[in-house]
């Protein structure tokens, strides 16, 4: 089932000119002593990145080969990362219609939730402060069932779209410049979320966007999420040897 997480996408948009270094946001309980730890195991929602060719003209419509492509790639660097990490990652068991429907259900919740807290974090109104430092959010307790169908602790759903600039855009692009009309091109976007299962609380969450990046392309596709990964808690430790 096709989601739209366009909403999501707009709102990563509108942050990325004036996000800070440091763009995660962790929920509250992580890494306090004796509160909740990593997840070891993660169900891997099959990533929803979508391709699209952006026409001379400024249409945008999706190329179904180009997003199979991309979310290939993305994958296979996923599986990557989390053996770095040492992560333990699994596909998402064969699920009866009554669960799938309710998995399908929480994607597209996932989708408004993360929005949310994405803009209480990114703004920089002192009144929304505490929603960063207080992180909270949770999409509720109705994919408990997945722990004991799947064997994993919480699940990671990765969204994000990237907008392949046609020859006669990028032709417009070049002979607009000559006489001052910027004419914008392209942009990859990525963002992933760890959701604990049982609880249903948003552990982490972290985006990236990069204006020269082409996701058809492997090497393209894992830069862009290891720059999401970047800061999965976790990490510096893992990498100190610690």
């Amino acid at each position: 089932m096709r989601l739209p997480n366009l909403p999501l996408l707009i709102l990563l948009l509108a942050l990325a000119a004036c996000a800070t270094q440091d763009r995660s946001l962790r929920h509250q309980s992580l890494g306090e002593q004796g509160g909740r730890g990593l997840p070891a195991t993660l169900l891997v929602i099959a990533p929803d990145v979508r391709v699209s060719e952006i026409s001379a003209g400024g249409v945008v419509e999706e190329v179904p080969d180009w997003t199979r492509q991309a979310n290939g790639h993305l994958r296979a660097s996923l599986d990557s990362i989390a053996r770095e990490l040492e992560v333990r990652t699994l596909d998402p068991p064969r699920l009866p219609a009554d669960q799938q429907e309710m998995l399908d259900q929480h994607m597209a919740l996932y989708d408004l939730v993360a929005g949310n807290a994405f803009r209480a974090g990114g703004d920089g109104d002192p009144a929304w402060a505490h929603k960063k430092r207080d992180f909270d959010y949770t999409l509720g307790p109705g994919l408990a069932f997945l722990p004991d169908q799947s064997g994993a602790d919480a699940a990671l759903f990765i969204v994000g779209a990237d907008h392949i600039s046609s020859g006669g855009r990028k032709a417009a692009m070049v002979f607009g410049a000559v006489f001052g009309v910027i004419i914008p091109g392209g942009v990859s976007y990525l963002t992933a979320g760890v959701v604990d299962l049982k609880s249903g609380d948003l552990l982490w969450l972290n985006y990236a966007s990069n204006p020269a990046t082409d996701l058809r392309q492997a090497k393209d596709a894992d830069a862009l999420l290891r720059q999401v990964f970047s800061t999965y808690p976790g990490r510096a430790g893992r990498e100190d040897g610690r």
